[in-house]
């Protein structure tokens, strides 16, 4: 008489069987034929369903992504645009230092201590009747880091209109509107 209960050992051992092909124990090979020609179905179908299963995340992340994008925007839209600032008057300065002619170079520089005043001016508001170099020695140099370099650019201006014959090269006019440059950045003029 056989036995009637559940063997586990014997179930694990036909599985083990099946894997490795051994037909020499339980089964004849026309059935590790069929196991085995559904196992290639099986995974066949699994890596079909697996493709399907990619496919269908990626379209899902796109409809969410543009269903997002009509809600709240694109990131394009939230980013704001930066805009560029032009002053005319720098850019005038500029136009001048870059001429090959000295007498642009001198008139570059009184055109940038104009713009100092202006800076100088929105500093000192209620001074306006004092000179530039008045302006500067009122200043705090906490409150103008870049002050040494407005008193320089300064005088080389006062240099270039009160004495006639002053003569300027151009490495030194480039290195003035140096000057000027880093106290405009300071206060964001430029």
């Amino acid at each position: 008489m056989e036995p009637r209960f559940f063997n586990i050992e014997y179930l694990f051992l036909q599985i083990y069987n099946i894997l490795t092909g051994n037909f020499s124990v339980g089964f004849s090979p026309e059935f590790y034929f069929w196991v085995w020609f559904i196992w290639y179905i099986f995974l066949a179908l699994s890596i079909i369903f697996l493709i399907g299963i990619i496919n269908f995340s990626l379209k899902l992340d796109k409809l969410v992504r543009e269903e997002h994008d009509s809600i709240f925007g694109k990131k394009d839209d939230i980013v704001p645009e930066v805009v560029e600032k032009k002053n005319e008057q720098w850019e005038m300065v500029q136009k001048h230092i870059d001429s090959p002619n000295p007498a642009e170079w001198k008139l570059a520089i009184i055109e940038a201590d104009k713009m100092l005043e202006d800076v100088i001016n929105t500093i000192l508001p209620g001074y306006e009747s004092l000179s530039i170099g008045e302006k500067l020695k009122k200043i705090e140099s906490s409150d103008f880091l870049s002050l040494n370099e407005a008193w320089e650019a300064h005088k080389v201006r006062n240099k270039i209109a009160h004495e006639s014959s002053y003569e300027i090269t151009e490495r030194e006019a480039k290195i003035i509107i140096g000057m000027y440059r880093k106290v405009f950045e300071e206060y964001d003029y430029i």
